[in-house]
């Protein structure tokens, strides 16, 4: 158990236990604490607050979605619509399923259980919560969640500010790949989002 938590600031590193769908993913083997923020290409830095946001109504099966990490991921408010200040999605996670311990250097992420039976670390702990549970981490806070349950797990998910989106797409096109995702590339990806898993 890990006895301590890590901060952007400090940076210490924890080990992966779990990868995304239950998988275990040989993340050691990467110099996983090496990966910076590197120069992020076109589109994927958040959009400006100052862009024009709009009004949304989106009903059930409205959004935009597709399968990454073994989720099912529905952007239902997207950053273009929002100008830049935020985007949200339902995300639906399979028994067993969640993301390994990581930090954000550029979001605030909140979620709400809608149904299912979720754990959430932080601080160096599990956490189990119900449906109609509400969790705040912000940027720079080692986090995690993963279904502990036997159905489902779906949650609303919103990131401040936007441009959480487009990480999903490009990771959505490793997934796409017949021959399956190069978890490296992943891995190069989620540091040019300013996303960061940590291990010891």
């Amino acid at each position: 158990m890990v006895a301590s938590r890590a901060r952007a600031r400090g940076r210490r590193q924890w080990r992966i236990m779990r990868g995304w769908g239950g998988e275990t993913w040989s993340f050691n083997a990467l110099a996983l604490p090496k990966l910076q923020v590197a120069g992020v290409g076109l589109g994927s830095r958040p959009m400006s607050s100052a862009s024009a946001a709009i009004p949304v109504i989106t009903q059930p099966g409205q959004g935009r979605g597709f399968s990454v990490f073994g989720d099912e991921v529905e952007f239902v408010i997207t950053g273009e619509q929002t100008g830049g200040r935020f985007t949200q999605w339902i995300e639906t996670t399979h028994p067993g399923g969640g993301p390994p311990p990581h930090y954000h250097t550029r979001e605030d992420e909140n979620f709400y259980v809608i149904q299912g039976s979720a754990e959430f670390f932080q601080g160096g702990q599990w956490t189990a919560v119900v449906p109609g549970t509400a969790v705040f981490m912000p940027k720079g806070e080692v986090h995690a969640f993963r279904n502990a349950g036997e159905t489902p797990l779906k949650m609303l998910i919103t990131t401040v500010p936007s441009g959480f989106e487009i990480f999903f797409d490009r990771c959505a096109v490793e997934f796409a790949k017949t021959e399956g995702p190069d978890m490296t590339r992943l891995v190069e990806i989620a540091g040019e989002h300013g996303i960061h898993f940590v291990t010891p």
